[in-house]
């Protein structure tokens, strides 16, 4: 039995918000309780929930899972491998971070998507393709909220 939405808890931090995009009913301790979830739950649900989110498909697709294995995979009722949850909880992580930082979701991905010659011309969402762009990206952010813009 799930909680009408005004019954569940407003979520403290981003790591909660995130949560919430895949139906996580209680606090997680991380990330990667988060992706363990993720990485247990239908394939389709787990991808729509990113859609859902604000993410586009190419950029789903191209970021978490190629669309050909996304296929086969939803086709015999696999899920997500716990690498591709990973990068599908990061991916949400940054849209809800982005979007507490710029008090708006379209502004979030508008500033996601567009280039930055700091990183070599690339949307900044581009940068989710490692794990150590994800963390420049995340440190950008950090910088924005706490008011040095860079």
């Amino acid at each position: 039995m799930s909680l009408p939405a005004e019954a569940l808890p407003r979520p403290a931090n981003d790591v909660e918000r995130t949560a919430q995009v895949f139906g996580l009913k209680r606090p997680p301790q991380s990330l990667r309780e988060i992706a363990e979830h993720v990485a247990r739950m239908p394939i389709a649900k787990g991808m729509q929930d990113v859609l859902n989110r604000g993410a586009t498909s190419s950029e789903a697709f191209s970021l978490i899972i190629a669309r050909r294995t996304y296929d086969h995979r939803r086709q015999r009722r696999q899920p997500f491998s716990l690498d591709q949850a990973e990068r599908a909880v990061t991916l949400v992580n940054m849209l809800v971070m982005a979007e507490r930082v710029f008090g708006d979701l379209e502004k979030a991905q508008r500033w996601l998507r567009s280039a930055n010659p700091h990183f070599d011309g690339a949307s900044r969402i581009a940068l989710l393709r490692s794990m150590l762009g994800a963390r420049e990206l995340e440190e950008e952010l950090i910088r924005i909220d706490e008011g040095y813009f860079a």
